[in-house]
């Protein structure tokens, strides 16, 4: 609707200035001055009814993406996915911790064997 009353206004703008280049031609200054200057007014009016209606649809967007955020779904999602990301995290923690521990278990393994390889060879 904004939108549509934006258009006509531009289109009746449009409309005045090509009626004062015609009142020009007539050599009716007084009037072509007086209807360029209508002209002009109803240009800016449109820009700004168009820039006013962006801003609105833009303010009831960001309003609605605001309440979805804050929603009790939206917070219930949050957490659980926070909860699956730390469920992750430990278990890639559990399985280096792991892997590191059988890493030293074999250097002791080998390094017992070593000795014990070196009390059996006779000297």
């Amino acid at each position: 609707m904004i939108i549509r009353f934006s258009l006509l206004l531009t289109l009746g703008a449009c409309a005045n200035f090509l009626l004062a280049v015609v009142l020009e031609q007539v050599m009716l200054t007084d009037l072509a001055g007086q209807l360029s200057q209508l002209g002009v007014t109803a240009l800016l009016g449109s820009f700004f009814l168009f820039l006013l209606g962006g801003l609105g649809l833009l303010s009831k967007l960001i309003a609605v993406a605001f309440f979805d955020y804050f929603s009790a779904n939206r917070r219930i999602e949050r957490r659980v996915l926070f909860y699956l990301g730390k469920r992750d995290s430990l278990n890639q923690l559990f399985h280096f911790k792991k892997a590191r521990l059988r890493y030293f278990n074999q250097q002791h393994r080998k390094r017992l064997l070593k000795e014990d390889d070196r009390k059996s060879v006779p000297s």
